[in-house]
């Protein structure tokens, strides 16, 4: 059965959040909550200006995995 976002590797979550929270959009699209889906995008076209991707890359170099808005 596939893992989707949540089945990557240590350092393929590392990568894919220094280029433009990828890793982020991911998780974020999994999310059962409509809410949470619309935040992702959202949060990705306008980039969270930058307080976002700054908390997913210490969250994921952390705790392995997205913690906040997921």
């Amino acid at each position: 059965m596939a893992k989707g976002a949540k089945g990557f590797g240590f350092l393929a979550k590392i990568i894919l959040v220094i280029i433009w929270d990828l890793y982020g959009l991911l998780r974020r699209l999994e999310s059962k909550k409509t809410s949470t889906k619309i935040l992702g995008i959202i949060l990705f076209i306008f980039g969270g200006f930058g307080i976002v991707w700054l908390i997913d890359l210490i969250t994921v170099l952390l705790y392995k995995d997205i913690k906040v808005i997921c």
